[in-house]
C-alpha cells in the first residue's frame, strides 16, 4: 500500500495526502483503492 500511494505522490502531492487521510479516516483498503483510482 505505501508503493501505490507513494505512486500518487509522485503523479500529485494533493493526491497523495487525500488519499492517506481517507485510508487512515475510513481504513478501508476498497474505498481507498478506489480514491486511488480516481486521481491516478
Amino acid at each position: 500500500m505505501s508503493k501505490e500511494i507513494q505512486k500518487i505522490s509522485c503523479v500529485n502531492s494533493a493526491a497523495f495526502v487525500m488519499s492517506f487521510d481517507v485510508m487512515y479516516a475510513e481504513d478501508g483498503k476498497e474505498k481507498n483503492y478506489g480514491q486511488v483510482t480516481l486521481f491516478q
